[in-house]
């Protein structure tokens, strides 16, 4: 009887050949299907500056008549996209310039938070863009 068993045995035990190719499909159906960022910009009133040191006078405001100052930041999530350095170059005079850059660039507006201080208005945008 226990010789009889022996094959069976060897048998369950025997394990299959891993194909390399195969888990490198298994990597890309997992791949996520977008890539995700968030922009923050931040708008600050910067401090009234005295003109010409008269006391009582102030300049808020540029040529323009936009006394507030933006900065925008973005998160990629630690990973590296062809587009960062171009969006993360470019000078933006309003947040609405930014997401229209950014939308131009490939990128899709998902949500948007608005968080208002009594120093700032800070707008963070999440976008996703296909892969």
């Amino acid at each position: 009887m226990l010789v009889a068993m022996v094959p069976l045995m060897t048998i369950a035990q025997k394990r299959t050949k891993k194909n390399k190719d195969n888990t490198k499909n298994m990597n890309m159906q997992n791949a996520p299907e977008y890539q995700f960022m968030i922009m923050h910009g931040s708008e600050t009133i910067p401090p009234a500056t005295i003109a010409g040191g008269n006391p009582g006078t102030t300049n808020v405001s540029s040529p323009r008549g936009n006394a507030k100052k933006l900065r925008v930041s973005f998160d990629f999530g630690g990973f590296r996209f062809e587009s960062a350095p171009i969006l993360q170059e470019t000078k933006y005079r309003s947040m609405a310039h930014a997401l229209n850059f950014a939308t131009r660039n490939g990128w899709e507006l998902v949500d948007v938070n608005v968080v208002k201080t009594s120093e700032s208005t800070d707008h963070f945008c999440y976008m996703r863009k296909k892969r």
